[in-house]
């Protein structure tokens, strides 16, 4: 006789009526959909219940709930059996057939499941609320416990998860695999077939499920390693990331002819541990959702912390498996992946690097893959790239400013020649971009020929913004100069550091250890750079001098003498400019001005000119003395500024 434990279990229409509706049918046969599955279980639990409510009325009358306990053993092994001959036709079913569940492990998840789906009405949190639903004997109890542990079959094939690590047993939370619950309301719901997906295109749009997997999988860890998040949402979404995998699987196995297939079975086809294989797989999966787009290329999922964090199984520690990111791991021994900007010459093996290093894949997998055309990457840099608009014919330089911007253009446009063909890059292992240092006082041009080169080179212009570089979290401002560094070589664009000193300043003058730090990584990542990186500053003096023989090419722009003036007068005025007749431009080219200047010169004549006679003024020489002598009182630099350069060598 079966012992009623726990509170009595509504069901939300009355046993009776359940037992008069649906009679027990007289042999077992397979269910043919989830739903009859559950509710032919449900029908299980009411009469077990029905019959521990008659005891408990009437404990000295068994005769009165002989037939009661006849119903309930019917309908326990007409389920159980039923159960088993459905393993192959309801997916549901087939899924939990592959765990090979005992009887009570079975109605554990029945139980879960009906509560899930709002069938059964009683609060069910916890082992101790599961077991009561099911009406166990004292043996079974203790049966029902050694399935509801951390080693269980049912835990160790993810059908439910335990929460509240310091409870006992009985009083630990309860979870459910949610994706039992989708494929209970999917009753076609299977992974065998794979992703709705015929085409590798969209194969790769259908990958954003699995980013935001990743994503907050390595979110929630991240969360409970903080000490405030939930270790039922790490279970969460640790089970839908194996569901989506198991789909990606089944899909990748029906396209053997697909790029993504291709690689995998060069990738990991031959490794030594399943173990390593899986885990490199789903780093490698993670950094591929990087490169389309899905989630932004800062985001600590691309760390080394956050990437061993969406890989690893279950509650494992992730940093067990931070050596799947080591040097000598395969993904990165068969350079499939690499450190941010391909930075493998500083980077140990020390698991505190490999945890704050960011990760991406390198053209190899890039190109292995197919990402062009359609294909191609879709995430968008973290910072601004500029399409350049200034043209070298548009600026007024001196013949030695022009010179050595030509050279820039030359290696940038014949980089295989002379590393290659010519054999320099034999010689040379670092230091093959072109750095120039662009120096001089304000206002000469320095901006606007940077654009310019980037305009003759056909490239974006990438300006680093330090207030997006700097940040007050220690470490955070080295990672944010990587990885810029890194967005101006995976976008091939010129990257310009307006007012360089700000960033690259003399260590010998900084106060804190971080600022140090924040150089030799600046330094470090522009001696790797082989594109052409820009350092514009007036204060060339306060530069570091272990720079120095990092630049290729040193460029000083002078204030223009009293010709360039002149030309430069010419250019910036636009035709339909209304002039009067007494304009001089060689009057006016004999004032000391910039270019800068020259431009708010022209700016401020033009509005004089609209504040004294409105849209149909015309701009006046009385207006542009005017301006000029606005300007020249409004200065603070000095015309003809000092001399200035490197006072001591590295």
């Amino acid at each position: 006789m079966r012992e009623k434990i726990g509170s009595r279990c509504v069901m939300g229409f009355g046993s009776r009526m359940l037992l008069d509706v649906r009679p027990i049918p007289e042999t077992a046969k397979a269910f043919v959909s989830a739903d009859e599955m559950l509710e032919a279980g449900l029908y299980m639990l009411q009469s077990r219940q029905t019959l521990c409510d008659a005891v408990a009325e009437t404990p000295s009358e068994e005769k009165r709930y002989t037939d009661l306990r006849r119903n309930e053993r019917k309908w326990t092994s007409y389920w159980h059996k039923s159960f088993t001959l459905s393993a192959t036709q309801v997916p549901l079913v087939a899924h939990l057939a592959k765990a090979r569940l005992n009887r009570i492990e079975r109605e554990i998840v029945l139980v879960l499941l009906l509560r899930h789906l709002a069938l059964l009405n009683e609060k069910i949190d916890t082992c101790e609320d599961a077991m009561a639903q099911i009406v166990l004997t004292p043996s079974e109890r203790l049966s029902a416990m050694r399935s509801l542990n951390d080693g269980s079959r049912l835990v160790r094939h993810g059908l439910i998860g335990l929460n509240d690590d310091d409870q006992p047993p009985p009083k630990r939370e309860l979870l459910l695999d949610p994706m039992l619950a989708e494929m209970a309301m999917n009753s076609k719901k299977t992974h065998s077939c794979g992703w709705p997906v015929k085409t590798e295109e969209a194969l790769y749009d259908y990958l954003g499920r699995l980013a935001n997997a990743f994503q907050q999988k390595a979110d929630k860890m991240e969360d409970v390693h903080r000490g405030y998040g939930s270790k039922a949402e790490i279970y969460k979404w640790n089970r839908i990331l194996a569901h989506q995998m198991a789909g990606l699987e089944s899909t990748l196995k029906a396209h053997t002819e697909w790029r993504l297939t291709k690689l995998r079975e060069k990738i990991f086809g031959t490794s030594a541990s399943p173990f390593n294989r899986r885990l490199e797989w789903l780093i490698f999966l993670a950094l591929l959702c990087k490169e389309l787009g899905y989630v932004r290329s800062e985001d600590p999922l691309f760390r080394g912390m956050g990437l061993a964090r969406a890989a690893c199984p279950r509650n494992i520690p992730p940093q067990k498996y931070l050596h799947c990111l080591g040097s000598a791991a395969d993904l990165r021994a068969e350079k499939w992946i690499q450190p941010c900007g391909g930075s493998d010459v500083f980077l140990t093996d020390d698991p505190h690097d490999l945890e704050d290093t960011d990760f991406e894949l390198t053209e190899t997998s890039i190109e292995a893959l197919g990402l062009t055309g359609k294909m191609a990457k879709k995430r968008k840099p973290n910072y601004d790239l500029m399409q350049p608009r200034v043209q070298m014919n548009d600026l007024v330089l001196a013949q030695g400013t022009q010179a050595c911007l030509k050279q820039a253009v030359a290696q940038a446009l014949h980089f295989k020649v002379l590393f290659n063909d010519w054999g320099l890059g034999e010689r040379i292992a670092y230091g093959k971009g072109v750095t120039m240092l662009f120096y001089g006082p304000p206002g000469t041009g320095k901006t606007a020929a940077a654009q310019a080169l980037a305009h003759d080179l056909k490239k974006p212009i990438l300006i680093a913004d330090y207030s997006r570089l700097q940040n007050c979290l220690v470490g955070q401002t080295e990672k944010n100069i990587v990885r810029i560094f890194g967005e101006a070589r995976e976008n091939d664009a010129v990257l310009f550091w307006d007012e360089a000193d700000a960033m690259f300043f003399d260590r010998d003058s900084a106060s804190r250890n971080w600022e140090i730090r924040d150089v030799n990584v600046l330094l470090q990542e522009l001696e790797r750079f082989e594109g052409i990186c820009v350092l514009a500053t007036n204060r060339k003096a306060t530069l570091d001098k272990a720079l120095e023989r990092r630049i290729s090419l040193k460029v000083e722009f002078e204030r223009p003498n009293k010709v360039a003036r002149l030309e430069i007068f010419r250019r910036i005025l636009p035709k339909k400019l209304p002039l009067e007749t007494d304009v001089n431009l060689d009057i006016l080219a004999s004032t000391d001005l910039t270019g800068g200047e020259i431009k708010n010169v022209v700016l401020n004549a033009a509005r004089n000119a609209l504040v004294r006679g409105g849209p149909e003024a015309r701009v006046s020489m009385k207006d542009f003395t005017g301006a000029i002598a606005a300007t020249q009182q409004g200065s603070w630099t000095q015309k003809t500024g000092r001399a200035i350069g490197f006072t001591t060598e590295d």
